[in-house]
């Protein structure tokens, strides 16, 4: 990105100006599998993400860190991928990904991020050795949470094999108010 401008928000109705300003409809967010604006504006306190301004008109950043999960059970290898999420309103969504994904905090490191995913997203408590694997692309991207509101995405992407003690053929799931995660083995080898 090129000449960006940070923008400053604090207050949910200074978020409804920035967004009423760039012409982002929020009218349909917080039904089905979308965000609401508050949402939006506790990811922006938290410094999950920021807003910014550039040639593209208004951006959501995020800076995030997958983490490809694996285990090794004699012969066969296994890849841990998110099956589904179900939310408290029904809905069903299947992104069908094959990596963990944690937002980095503001200056956070990704590696810290990494392990902070892992614990919560499968409530692993023992460290699980993570192996940097480069960068992901970066993207300007239209993000299904907040439609309408483009977003620019840095991803770090790590490796790392759970031991037997880690492992739960089950799966795992991750469960919050607003939905729950389903984390199933796929064999891969």
């Amino acid at each position: 990105m090129v000449r960006e401008r940070k923008l400053i928000v604090e207050e949910i109705e200074n978020l409804k100006m920035v967004l009423s300003k760039y012409r982002i409809d929020t009218s349909g967010w917080g039904q089905g599998t979308t965000k609401t604006v508050e949402n939006l504006l506790e990811e922006i306190l938290k410094g999950e993400s920021i807003l910014v301004e550039d040639k593209n008109g208004l951006l959501r950043v995020v800076r995030y860190s997958r983490v490809y999960v694996y285990y090794i059970d004699g012969d066969h290898e296994y890849q841990l991928i998110e099956d589904r999420q179900e939310f408290a309103n029904g809905k069903v969504r299947r992104r069908g990904f094959k990596h963990l994904s944690e937002k980095c905090i503001l200056n956070q490191p990704p590696q810290e991020a990494a392990r902070e995913g892992v614990v919560k997203e499968l409530s692993i408590t023992t460290p699980v050795h993570l192996k940097y694997i480069g960068q992901g692309k970066e993207a300007i991207t239209r993000f299904p949470s907040y439609p309408g509101l483009k977003s620019y995405s840095h991803f770090f992407n790590f490796k790392g094999y759970l031991d037997p003690s880690q492992y739960s053929p089950a799966g795992y799931q991750e469960v919050t108010p607003k939905k729950t995660t389903y984390f199933v083995w796929k064999q891969i080898k």
